[in-house]
C-alpha cells in the first residue's frame, strides 16, 4: 500500500523492551506500533541493562522476525530511514535481534559493525539516554505494514551481480507449518523437477531457509522462484 509511511518515535531517557518497542518510565507508558500483536509488560519485573544509559540506541527488534525471510523483509525497507537517522545522530547505536539482521545492515547499509548490538536474551530491558523505534504504519495508524512501503527503495542498496553459472529453479516450502498447507505440494515439487530437467536447470527445495550465503548464491542464478504467500517471498531480494 503506497499510502504507508515509515514512522520513527523517540523518547528521552527511555527504555527499550525485549520485543523492541519503547517504554517511558517517567510516565509509565509504552510506545509501540504493534498494539495488536502483544500485551506490553512493565519493566519492573525484569533485568534492566544500564550499559547504554548514556547513549542513543535505535531498536530494530521485531519479535516475530527471528529468522531469515522475515528479518530481511522487515529490515531492508527501513534502510533509508536508518541511514537518515544516523546522518542526524552519528552517535546512535542499533540493537538488532540476531546475526542475520546485523549482517544485512553491514552488507546493504554499509553500517559499521561497531554500531550494532545483538539482543542477548528475551527478558533484558535496555535503559538509554535517548531511544528510537521505527516501523511502517498506514495513514490511518490502525495497522503496521511489514516492509510494505519499501518495495521501491530496496533495490537502491543491492548491487547488480552478473552471473554466468548454470541457471536454477528454487522452491521454498512452509515446511511443517500447520496454518498454510499445500495438499498437493509433492505434485508441485515433482513438476518443478521435471521442468528443471527439461531446461537443464538445477532444482533446489528449501523449508524455511536460514543460511543466507547458501540461499543467496542459489537465487542469484534463479530463473524461477516459487513460494507460498508470506515472509518467504522476501527471499526474492537475492534474485
Amino acid at each position: 500500500d503506497e499510502s504507508d509511511s515509515l514512522s520513527c518515535i523517540s523518547i528521552q531517557n527511555g527504555i527499550i523492551c525485549p520485543d523492541g518497542h519503547l517504554y517511558d518510565p517517567s510516565i509509565q507508558k509504552h510506545y509501540t506500533f504493534n498494539k495488536w500483536y502483544h500485551k506490553p509488560i512493565t519493566p519492573q519485573n525484569y533485568q534492566i541493562n544500564t550499559t547504554y544509559k548514556n547513549e542513543y540506541l535505535l531498536s530494530l527488534i521485531q519479535i516475530w522476525n527471528n529468522f531469515f525471510q522475515h528479518v530481511t523483509f522487515d529490515t531492508l525497507p527501513k534502510l533509508i530511514g536508518i541511514i537518515k537517522l544516523l546522518e542526524l545522530h552519528d552517535n546512535i547505536k542499533i540493537i538488532v535481534i540476531n546475526h542475520i539482521q546485523r549482517n544485512l545492515l553491514i552488507q546493504f547499509g554499509k553500517i559499521e559493525p561497531s554500531k550494532i548490538i545483538i539482543r542477548n536474551n528475551s527478558t533484558t530491558y535496555f535503559k538509554c539516554k535517548k531511544t528510537f523505534y521505527m516501523n511502517f504504519i498506514n495513514t490511518t495508524s490502525k495497522s503496521v505494514k511489514l516492509g510494505s512501503s519499501g518495495y521501491n527503495t530496496i533495490s537502491k542498496y543491492i548491487p547488480y551481480t552478473p552471473t554466468h553459472s548454470k541457471k536454477n529453479i528454487c522452491y521454498i516450502s512452509r515446511g511443517k507449518n500447520t496454518t498454510r498447507i499445500l495438499q498437493n505440494e509433492q505434485n508441485i515439487i515433482n513438476t518443478l523437477q521435471d521442468i528443471s530437467k527439461h531446461y537443464n536447470h538445477d532444482f533446489y527445495h528449501f523449508e524455511n531457509p536460514k543460511n543466507i550465503d547458501e540461499l543467496k548464491n542459489i537465487l542469484i542464478n534463479c530463473n524461477l522462484f516459487i513460494s507460498m504467500h508470506g515472509g518467504a517471498m522476501g527471499n526474492i531480494i537475492w534474485c
